[in-house]
């Protein structure tokens, strides 16, 4: 084994002159000249050793004095390196079954479960998918901003809808990534708990804004003179991402998500990697309640909404992503829970088309109509609903005669003699 010679630390250095010198000289050894390298443990140079390789052999021997046959074993040198040198070979190695070629494996390499490259393309192809989506919706919501159909439907609560759609979406590639792909553990297990901030952070968001969209249009029609502006609605939004937010910083503190390769199968040497930690159930289910929440929320939101416009509400393409995405998740989490230990791949694509669904879904169902509707493609519509430009509403007609038609809401409605109701006006204020 290589020599060391241990390092002397914080000592007086007139004393350690000898020691200084001693480590400088070279000789020569049992086992060939001794050269000590510079460094902190002044380990023996490499090149200043012999190596050998050596072929262990039984031999039987018959033992006349004991008159019975014996096993012993002899060394044979097959190969050697001298100082300086390359390996060269002595003698042949001779295997067990004698020949000198090396046996065929009794068993195949041991599969390692590892992410396919052409499943892992499909999952980052998706997320290209969605986000340019989201991209492109967001951008078209920018540039039409000051235009009546995005103007009432509350641009900047669009603008999150879709940052929380792309934030989900990122937690696909965070999965996308095991060994093979030259990631440490260290930074497997980083990035599974980046991939629960990423996707259970941008689903509360996109459902907490849903809420929080619709709740501020139904105040805006419900209630007389008040001015509701993006503050007065964000509670609800601020107290699940909040809670959230503390569920994964406890978790990531006591617990935290890390990557383990086991054996699957002792016999075949089988090994599957996946994100663990000893409660991750309890934080799963916590955080998920939590999503339960936001989407139950909205969608009795979207209920109390039924009957206004969907130039401002757009309850029945919200019911329709809710409604798509419960069914989803219903036949896609059996699913992921099946194959969990089963198939790397397959594991990996479900939740991949999970997440996808969901992220997209959702901004093609709310914005994606307004966009049809910009380009004179209408889906139709009842025009006998609140806030309908140039609906005639009965309640209306019951507080200001029949000669009112709809409601006035600054900021939505152009303004107009007809459609504004005297005593009622409501404000929606994108400050």
């Amino acid at each position: 084994s290589p020599l060391q010679i241990p390092q002397q630390v914080n000592f007086n250095p007139g004393l350690n002159l000898q020691y200084n010198e001693t480590v400088k000289l070279q000789f020569q050894g049992a086992s060939g000249m001794v050269n000590l390298l510079d460094g902190f443990s002044y380990t023996r140079d490499i090149d200043t050793f012999t190596f050998g390789a050596y072929n262990v052999r039984p031999k039987l021997e018959f033992d006349e004095m004991q008159n019975v046959s014996k096993h012993r074993y002899e060394y044979f040198l097959t190969s050697q390196r001298l100082p300086g040198e390359e390996y060269s070979e002595i003698n042949p190695f001779i295997y067990a079954d004698g020949r000198t070629t090396p046996p065929s494996l009794q068993r195949e390499a041991f599969e390692n479960n590892f992410l396919s490259s052409g499943i892992r393309a499909t999952g980052l192809s998706l997320v290209a998918i969605g986000i340019a989506i989201n991209l492109i919706m967001a951008t078209w919501v920018f540039i039409n901003r000051k235009k009546r159909p995005v103007r009432v439907s509350q641009p900047l609560f669009l603008g999150f809808i879709c940052f929380g759609s792309i934030m989900s979406l990122i937690a696909i590639i965070l999965i996308s990534f095991d060994e093979s792909y030259g990631v440490s553990a260290t930074y497997l297990g980083k990035m599974c708990n980046a991939a629960l901030w990423f996707f259970f952070l941008g689903y509360l968001i996109v459902y907490s804004t849903l809420f929080s969209k619709l709740w501020r249009i139904n105040k805006v029609l419900s209630l007389h003179r008040r001015v509701v502006k993006p503050i007065h609605v964000a509670a609800p939004a601020t107290i699940l991402i909040t809670c959230a937010i503390i569920v994964l910083v406890v978790w990531v503190i006591v617990d935290p998500l890390k990557w383990d390769r086991q054996t699957i199968d002792d016999f075949t040497g089988e090994t599957f990697g996946r994100c663990s930690s000893r409660y991750v159930t309890v934080y799963i289910s916590v955080l998920t309640a939590l999503c339960v929440i936001a989407t139950f929320i909205a969608g009795i939101m979207a209920y109390k909404c039924k009957d206004i416009s969907d130039e401002f509400a757009e309850t029945r393409y919200i019911f329709t992503a809710i409604l798509t995405q419960v069914q989803v998740w219903i036949i896609g989490i059996p699913i992921i829970i099946l194959v969990n230990s089963m198939s790397v791949n397959a594991t990996y694509i479900a939740k991949a088309l999970l997440v996808f669904i969901f992220a997209v879904s959702v901004v093609l169902l709310v914005i994606g109509p307004k966009i049809l509707s910009s380009l004179g493609i209408g889906l139709g519509e009842n025009n006998r609903k609140r806030g309908k430009f140039g609906s005639k509403d009965k309640t209306s007609k019951d507080k200001a005669g029949d000669n009112a038609g709809g409601v006035h809401v600054s900021g939505f409605n152009p303004p107009s003699p007809a459609s504004t109701i005297s005593g009622v006006k409501s404000t929606v204020v994108d400050k």
